[in-house]
């Protein structure tokens, strides 16, 4: 199983390779799916998105025991193409979706956060671009 490698991710401070991306609105695709476990012993999933040009931010979908996991659940699922209810991790790697991007301060560092996922039927003929605006060379 493959594990993960904070230098690889933003908002690590010096050991970032990656600018923060800035907040707003991006494409982005899932590298890395798994399931995990809260501090406070709950179910959650674990998504690393790619921010082309920027690198990868985490995102965590916590299972709260009420709707909302399905509500987030049903906004990714739209957002990215996924079948409704495939909960198989490996049918979500390297798919793309939208997402809007905000930041958050905790302490001296700021984070990227994903605040929402973008339904296709609002991402309309929007050109997935990378950062710059130039096309996305490697998607």
């Amino acid at each position: 199983m493959r594990g993960y490698n904070p230098d690889n991710y933003v908002g690590q401070g010096e050991r970032s390779a990656y600018e923060l991306p800035p907040e707003g609105e991006h494409f982005v695709k899932i590298d890395f799916v798994e399931w995990g476990r809260t501090r406070t012993d709950k179910d959650m999933i674990v998504l690393s998105l790619e921010v082309e040009g920027y690198g990868k931010v985490k995102h965590y979908i916590v299972d709260n025991g009420n709707k909302f996991w399905d509500w987030e659940l049903g906004d990714l699922f739209d957002s990215f193409g996924i079948k409704p209810g495939d909960m198989n991790f490996l049918n979500w790697r390297d798919k793309t979706g939208m997402v809007t991007i905000k930041h958050e301060q905790v302490g001296d560092r700021t984070y990227a956060k994903v605040k929402e996922y973008i339904l296709k039927s609002r991402q309309g003929d929007k050109p997935r671009q990378a950062a710059g605006g130039e096309p996305w060379e490697s998607w």
